[in-house]
């Protein structure tokens, strides 16, 4: 994929004293996907290993492990930490109108944890096992708020139940 080069962050923030250490540093790694490969074509022909997998978890395979933590603020402004090319644009809202300007944390739940539950698709996941079939992420994931109906392409969301997708209706 190339916008894996996002993931890190920008030099000079962090020498600024800007690290963001809780989770994914730049949006546009997670932005960019929902509708350049809104289909999942190109995510799929280069990880078969999802394709057991509905297409909204293929997305996010680690919510399979992860639970929704906490809602943040993502939306960009001037050197943004968490963007990297869109924060010094001014057409922002035109280009990315079908995001909400947030996005939640996630975090890996113990398997004795009752409080909170991971997402839950065993009869439709197969056999793929999170962390065998598809690394867990390294850096903490973030779920970004989709509007489906602001999505300026076809796409292939939506093939989970709404309660299964909190951040996406």
């Amino acid at each position: 994929c190339n916008w894996a080069y996002r993931i890190l962050q920008r030099p000079c923030l962090v020498a600024a004293g800007c690290p963001v250490r809780e989770h994914a540093t730049t949006v546009e790694v997670l932005a960019w996907p929902i509708v350049h490969d809104a289909r999942l074509d190109h995510t799929l022909a280069w990880l078969p290993e999802l394709r057991s997998l509905p297409r909204d978890i293929a997305r996010e395979p680690w919510r399979l492990e992860y639970c929704p933590v906490r809602r943040i603020d993502v939306k960009p402004y001037r050197d943004s930490p968490l963007w990297f090319c869109s924060a010094n644009r001014v057409n922002w809202q035109y280009e990315y109108d079908w995001l909400s300007g947030h996005a939640w944390t996630m975090a890996a739940v113990p398997a004795n944890a009752s409080e909170r539950q991971p997402l839950r698709c065993e009869e439709s996941r197969g056999a793929f096992e999170l962390g065998r079939d598809y690394p867990r992420p390294i850096v903490p994931p973030l779920c970004l708020e989709v509007d489906l109906d602001r999505l300026p392409v076809d796409h292939g969301w939506g093939d989970t139940s709404a309660a299964e997708r909190h951040h996406i209706w």
